[in-house]
């Protein structure tokens, strides 16, 4: 589930983090159903599960998903 950030484009980061957050219990117990409809975009990670590679897929109407993933350090040899 993925909760809706309305007009984001107007909201600071730290703005769009606080909304994010106080949709997440309300969402989740479904008495918010109107924050899951009508999006554009989404952006989704699970770097922080330990996934190194997925493949999102956006749900119509939507126009677009970004997916990020966990960053994994490998040692480099420097000639």
């Amino acid at each position: 589930m993925v909760s809706v950030i309305r007009n984001a484009d107007l909201r600071s980061l730290r703005q769009i983090s606080a909304e994010a957050k106080g949709w997440l219990w309300p969402v989740f117990r479904g008495i918010l159903p109107e924050a899951l409809s009508d999006s554009t975009f989404t952006v989704t990670s699970l770097g922080s599960l330990g996934i190194s590679s997925f493949t999102p897929i956006s749900n119509a109407p939507e126009v677009a998903i970004l997916g990020g993933c966990g960053i994994e350090l490998k040692p480099q040899s420097i000639d």
